[in-house]
């Protein structure tokens, strides 16, 4: 390991808050291969931070590549582009803000930089490590692989109920043959088209072979059939000749065939699959509506006629006379033509996803940029969760997530206003992610969007805007129940929870409990009898140190909810929101006689 010393820069980072304190990058190395076999980090910083970072060198031409820098505001005039478009710093005396609280800086993502240093013709690599603040590095990245499997786990989920797999006979059915399926079907377009073109335009390389002819024929001769001759001196009463023939037996089209025996094979699984399950819903009563029962009977009848045309296609190519020519493959590599081959390559990267061990569900381009704030992930963490959660006690409506199927397989990026509907037939959940409430007005509310803000003195300070949102209705009486506040705060208990404090939340906490109005709250009792809507109102957060902290004047409750080993958190989080909907239906059983 070359530990470089005596570094002819100065890198330092400046921490503004509580107090301002530095810190001085001096572990760099020569070699960026070995950066990430060390231990020892170069400067490290919590995430949310303020900021600021020095790089001076007697250098001129001196310069500071870093990751992060391309969330630096573009203003910056220390802020250059080398020749291959790679943002760097220039080095300066004075410092530079990399974020701030309430600006226009981007905050950085939890995870470990390089830094990058070119100075006097030599290069520095260090690391640049960003840690979570309300958690540990191990509790964050379990959360972040966490909600990944979420996402992944409710999108299969809801991938088998959209195709009727429930929790009927099919509820364990083998996933490779469903999930192999819709891979399929998110190539299906580009795959027709190449298989097609394939049929007709097969890869091939033109050979040279010869044969024997009379030496009474007029003949082109080559290299090959001129030194033939020469050595037998005119004594053959043949001549060899050259021939060009087209040669199908190529490597490319060995691996084509191999990848169509294996595509066919997968949609003949998937034909009896649905075949099997279209006999057993005829048989069996599944105890669906006759709404699930529509909606699941066009999806088999898509995924059907997609599975045929394929597979027709497919027949079609293993027709065609230059198939035959084709002998399987023997030795095991890609030429580089296949990969160039936008119809070859097309069918190889379909391959190479059906042969994943594991099912992988594209996600929204957006998505990979909400990493930059770790509150942002708390909170989509904590909706799956609880999505999650309740799902295990009731059943889910997967209506609104028909977008599974359109194009790429996309699981829904959350924007603001993403719901997902709970039902045990009794009651019915929405769940609503970071969806604004209507401000001091009644006249736009519905059955459906039944709660709105009360207008107070505080107008300024409206608190309209619940992370997760649950309204609870009552199926059988159409009755609106009321609504659980669920607010995600990835911070420490005293940075929110402090009356008096600067970034105090206890005054949008009340708000939520107090604010709220709904017309509907059971069937207009509610209003009339002044029951407040909002039920209860959860503050989720990472610190354990705030778990059971409540005012329960205002129906405030706060839930130390974070990934762990044990399910004892999400236990306990489980465990007061059925006990709120009980109690919410207790209420409306009270007001029904």
């Amino acid at each position: 390991m070359d530990i470089v010393s005596d570094l002819p820069f100065k890198l330092q980072v400046i921490k503004q808050f509580p107090k301002v304190s530095y810190q001085n990058a001096t572990f760099f190395l020569s070699n960026p291969k070995e950066l990430w076999s060390q231990e020892e980090i170069t400067l490290s910083i919590e995430e949310n931070d303020e900021i600021e970072i020095l790089f001076d060198s007697e250098d001129s031409e001196a310069k500071l590549y870093l990751e992060a820098l391309d969330i630096v505001p573009i203003d910056d005039r220390k802020i250059a582009y080398d020749e291959k478009g790679h943002v760097y710093r220039m080095p300066s005396r004075e410092p530079f803000t990399l974020y701030k609280v309430n600006s226009g800086y981007d905050a950085l993502c939890v995870d470990m930089f390089q830094i990058s240093v070119y100075c006097y013709k030599k290069w520095y690599y260090g690391t640049f490590q960003v840690l979570p603040k309300p958690m540990s590095v191990g509790e964050w990245t379990m959360m972040k692989d966490e909600l990944e499997k979420e996402m992944v786990g409710l999108a299969q989920d809801i991938v088998r109920r959209n195709i009727g797999v429930g929790n009927q006979k099919y509820g364990d059915v083998p996933p490779k043959v469903l999930y192999s399926f819709i891979i399929i079907k998110k190539y299906a377009q580009t795959v027709l088209a190449a298989l097609i073109d394939i049929a007709e335009n097969p890869r091939c390389e033109i050979m040279t072979q010869y044969k024997n002819v009379g030496n009474n024929r007029n003949c082109r001769f080559d290299e090959e059939s001129i030194r033939r001759y020469a050595t037998r001196a005119g004594s053959e009463a043949t001549y060899r000749v050259p021939e060009k023939v087209t040669n199908y037996d190529i490597q490319d089209n060995r691996l084509l065939k191999m990848i169509l025996l294996d595509y066919e094979k997968r949609l003949n699984q998937f034909l009896v699959l649905l075949d099997e399950m279209d006999d057993y819903s005829k048989t069996f009563n599944s105890g669906q509506t006759e709404q699930y029962k529509n909606e699941w009977e066009k999806s088999i009848l898509e995924f059907r006629m997609v599975a045929r045309k394929l597979k027709k296609i497919t027949s079609l190519l293993k027709t065609k006379e230059w198939y035959f020519s084709v002998s399987d493959v023997t030795e095991a590599y890609i030429p580089h033509s296949f990969i160039m081959d936008t119809r070859y390559n097309t069918l190889y990267q379909m391959y190479l996803e059906l042969r994943k061990d594991t099912f992988q569900v594209e996600f929204d381009s957006e998505f990979s940029y909400t990493w930059k704030r770790s509150s942002y992930l708390y909170e989509m963490w904590c909706f799956f969760r609880i999505c999650h959660l309740l799902s295990g006690k009731y059943e889910p409506d997967v209506r609104g997530w028909n977008n599974i199927f359109a194009g790429k397989i996309l699981f829904p990026f959350l924007k603001a206003g993403t719901v997902m509907q709970f039902s045990d037939g009794e009651i019915l959940l929405k769940v609503v992610f970071d969806q604004p409430l209507l401000v001091f007005s009644n006249k736009k509310t519905t059955h459906e969007v039944p709660l709105y803000i009360a207008e107070t003195h505080e107008a300024l300070k409206i608190h309209n805007r619940p992370d997760i949102l649950i309204h609870v209705y009552d199926v059988k009486k159409e009755w609106y129940l009321g609504a659980i506040v669920l607010e995600c705060k990835y911070r420490k208990i005293n940075s929110f929870w402090t009356e008096n404090g600067g970034r105090s939340s206890i005054g949008q906490l009340q708000a939520y409990y107090n604010n709220t109005r709904s017309d509907y709250h059971f069937g207009g009792k509610g209003k009339r009898l002044n029951i407040r809507p909002v039920k209860k109102v959860i503050v989720l957060t990472p610190d354990i140190h705030g778990d059971g902290r409540s005012q329960e004047d205002f129906g405030i409750l706060v839930k130390s909810f974070k990934p762990t080993d044990t399910g004892e958190l999400v236990e306990s989080v489980t465990d007061e929101l059925n006990a709120v909907i009980s109690e919410l239906k207790e209420i409306s059983q009270e007001l029904q006689w």
